[in-house]
């Protein structure tokens, strides 16, 4: 099932890190067309249709890129749908600027752009989509070709239809295959660690059930240890002194607290300074989530001027689900200091996830559901 998931679920990070990409593939994209453009004007008797063709991918470039931000985690299929769909629409619009007229395919720009940005759509998108992506859009350029043959445009004399064809499909679907297979082993690396690590989890789990009783018996025989010898000799004593009762207190308050320290402790703790959390809605968090909690705020306390005591959090019911609001002074993030790595990683485990700045305070909301 590698080809039916998105790379981007499973390694968010990289998704972040492939936005660089994005960039120089978009603005590559627009200046080599544009160059390409230039270097053909004198095929071009529609200059408004041109124009229209570079704003369309002047559009797909822009829509691309902001997909691409870990803050619009994760990129979505109508967005990839709507740049592949402006990426066509350039082609149509300069195939009518140059109706009749285009002397040579192989040196339309359209292919090429088309093909920079569809490489980088692996990071983002399932194989099978990216995929039927390629697939449309080499069906859409050959069609263009076609139609360009049939109103008068060639490619060197006698050239016959299926190089016209070929030329003009070559650079979307060279890149087409290698986008898909890039995904489909994004996808397929990143399975096979998960399941290595659901397996380690499973036999970390098995040996924590079976150690458990034995460390319960010999938690329990150390309080035995500490505690009949002392009843035995207030038994035998016949009386309870005020130094017996100090010591009987201080037994109940280490009993007390040997027993249910791992049941009271919230997991928070440590991690965040205030934690408001009446009902201990932090517990339905799942392990991923906590982890992707952990990250951000461990970066958080990483910078060396963020204490735990600055970070507060405020979980509450919300209907079926529960809203943890996490707030740190912004006096206390060092400016210039980028979070979009992790606002990626946040809205992996919590869709929806806010990270926003104010004036006076870092914001984190999360929303999620009992796991």
């Amino acid at each position: 099932m590698s080809g039916w998931q998105s790379p981007q679920l499973f390694d968010p990070l990289g998704g972040v890190a492939a936005r660089t990409t994005a960039w120089t593939a978009a603005v590559c994209a627009f200046v080599i067309g544009a160059g390409m453009a230039l270097a053909t004007a004198q095929e071009i008797w529609a200059p408004a249709f041109e124009v229209a063709a570079f704003l369309a991918l002047g559009l797909a470039g822009i829509l691309f890129v902001r997909g691409a931000s870990p803050f619009r985690f994760p990129f979505g299929r109508l967005r990839h749908a709507a740049v592949i769909g402006l990426l066509l629409a350039a082609s149509v619009l300069d195939s009518v600027a140059r109706w009749g007229a285009n002397a040579l395919v192989r040196d339309d720009w359209p292919p090429v752009a088309m093909a920079m940005i569809v490489l980088f759509t692996a990071v983002y998108r399932p194989a099978w989509e990216v995929l039927s992506a390629a697939a449309i859009s080499v069906a859409a350029t050959a069609a263009i070709a076609l139609a360009e043959l049939a109103a008068g445009s060639f490619d060197g004399p006698g050239a016959p239809p299926v190089v016209l064809v070929a030329v003009a499909v070559a650079p979307v679907a060279a890149t087409g295959a290698a986008a898909t297979a890039v995904a489909f082993g994004i996808v397929r690396q990143f399975s096979a660690l998960r399941s290595r690590g659901d397996a380690s989890r499973t036999a970390v789990a098995g040996l924590r059930s079976r150690i458990a009783p034995e460390v319960d018996a010999a938690r329990s025989a150390l309080l035995d240890a500490e505690v009949a010898p002392f009843l035995h000799r207030v038994a035998a004593a016949g009386q309870l002194t005020a130094e017996d009762s100090d010591h009987a207190r201080r037994l109940a308050s280490a009993l007390r607290d040997t027993m249910s320290a791992d049941s009271g402790r919230n997991w928070l703790e440590g991690l965040v300074g205030r934690i408001d959390d009446p009902e201990r809605l932090a517990e339905l968090m799942s392990s991923q989530q906590r982890l992707a909690l952990r990250a951000f705020l461990g970066e958080l306390r990483s910078t060396g001027v963020v204490a735990p005591s600055a970070i507060q959090a405020r979980l509450r019911a919300q209907d079926d689900a529960v809203l943890a609001t996490f707030t740190v002074p912004t006096l206390a993030v060092p400016r210039g200091r980028s979070l979009s790595w992790f606002a990626a990683l946040l809205r992996r485990f919590f869709p929806g996830a806010e990270l926003e700045q104010t004036p006076r305070e870092l914001i984190l909301e999360v929303v999620y559901r009992a796991e």
